[in-house]
């Protein structure tokens, strides 16, 4: 299944200077995958070490060891075999405090190799961003919108979303379009998930996997927390649909349990964070540069990495046997914070949006997301979803004198008094 990140991977690969590789996002969203597909047509030679797995090296590189000391291990590994130009990937690395300072070293050691190591989480932690100019980050999520179209071998209305700046769409192609997005807001991103319903077009079996999913996400944690940690996890992710479905979608350690308090759930609500399978949206207090010089990180929203995930627990909560007829439905689900939910998804890690913030104004007006522009804030406004009010905008804007907003829709591109209207299924070419 394509993804983009092999340009990524491809350039990496063949720069004569180059770095070690660190790639993170989630569990379950094809890291490993990726990679290994790459070096099937790159690569002459690929050594994966799992460390979830391979016990040996894990004690290697959580004791005392350095760098020669990992390459003696690797060499008497494979038998002294001469590994020079080709892959070595170390896979799970999360599962080592402190692997990625030996792996580095490793790297700059064995500069004949090709090094890549694999995390399955999200954060960042001090040597990486100590040493961030010495190693080449990726950070893969699941499949956004334009991938899933890639992956239905639908290139031609790709061509045709890449050019409606410039040309209308079609009455038959925008159905098309609406077809394919009615199609990913349940499915999701996740590419076993992507996968198995482009085989057999079954929502239950999609519903079934996402499920697991979800229960595999829980069973790692319940690995590596203890009990009570693990329940306050579990009750966090269950809850999410709650927290969005209310018009005020500030995340509440109430809605969690009754009698939840902030300094026992917080640290659960981190964890999430940290391994990629929640994401959390800040508030700003007002909307002028810098953001973060307004950013209120005690107040925030909290959403699930993947749009087909918050289907299936939705789903989960309220069995239905026929699944919403538009994506215009889908979107209004939770009080049209599954609209948030997929817009936030599409727009993270876009390199034109960079972080992304949420605002609120006493209890009379509320923006959903809000960014950065080029020496402006911008604020989005989403049009498709049943709770749209138009005037949360204007308050923004007489509060903050800023020019520009966006708004989002499924209406083509136009630009009117200031507002620039995108539609939803463009949102990866913004």
């Amino acid at each position: 299944m394509y993804r983009n990140i092999m340009d990524d991977m491809t350039i990496w690969f063949s720069r004569p200077d180059r770095k070690m590789l660190y790639i993170k996002g989630a569990k379950g969203v094809g890291k490993t995958w990726s990679i290994m597909d790459f070096a099937a047509a790159f690569c002459d030679a690929v050594y994966l070490i799992d460390l979830s797995k391979e016990k040996v090296f894990r004690d290697v590189l959580s004791g005392d060891a350095g760098a020669d000391d990992l390459d003696f291990i690797i060499n008497e590994h494979y038998d002294n075999e001469d590994m020079t130009g080709g892959l070595v990937i170390f896979d799970e690395i999360q599962c080592v405090d402190g692997a990625l300072k030996i792996i580095h070293e490793y790297s700059k050691l064995r500069s004949d190799l090709a090094v890549c190591a694999i995390a399955s989480k999200a954060s960042t932690e001090n040597y990486e961003e100590e040493h961030k100019d010495e190693i080449q980050i990726l950070f893969l999520k699941p499949m956004c919108f334009q991938e899933y179209l890639i992956a239905n071998k639908e290139n031609k209305l790709i061509e045709i979303i890449e050019n409606l700046k410039i040309m209308d769409i079609s009455p038959e192609n925008k159905t098309k379009i609406k077809k394919y997005l009615r199609e990913y807001l349940i499915v999701g991103g996740m590419p076993d998930v992507v996968k198995l319903f482009l085989k057999n077009h079954s929502y239950d079996e999609v519903y079934n996997k996402q499920i697991s999913i979800i229960e595999d996400f829980e069973r790692d944690i319940k690995k590596e927390t203890r009990p009570a940690f693990c329940t306050r996890t579990r009750r966090i992710l269950r809850s999410i649909p709650r927290q969005l479905e209310k018009d005020n979608k500030k995340f509440m350690f109430s809605l969690v349990e009754k009698n939840a308090r902030n300094r026992e759930y917080s640290e659960a609500v981190d964890y999430l964070c940290d391994k990629g399978i929640c994401i959390k949206l800040n508030r700003v207090k007002e909307g002028k540069l810098p953001l973060d010089k307004y950013e209120e990180k005690k107040s925030y929203e909290l959403f699930l990495l993947d749009n087909g995930l918050l289907y299936a627990i939705i789903k989960n909560k309220s069995y239905k046997n026929k699944e919403p007829e538009t994506a215009g439905e889908i979107f209004s689900m939770l009080n049209g914070g599954f609209g948030e939910q997929f817009v936030m998804s599409e727009l993270l890690g876009n390199p034109n949006v960079g972080n992304l913030y949420y605002w609120v104004s006493g209890a009379t007006a509320r923006v959903p997301l809000v960014f950065e522009g080029d020496n402006e804030v911008i604020p989005i406004d989403i049009r498709y979803t049943s709770n749209s009010k138009a005037q949360n905008l204007k308050v923004f804007k007489e509060k903050n004198k800023n020019a520009l907003s966006m708004r989002l829709s499924i209406e083509d591109m136009y630009y009117e008094k200031n507002v620039l209207n995108i539609p939803v299924y463009g949102l990866w070419n913004f």
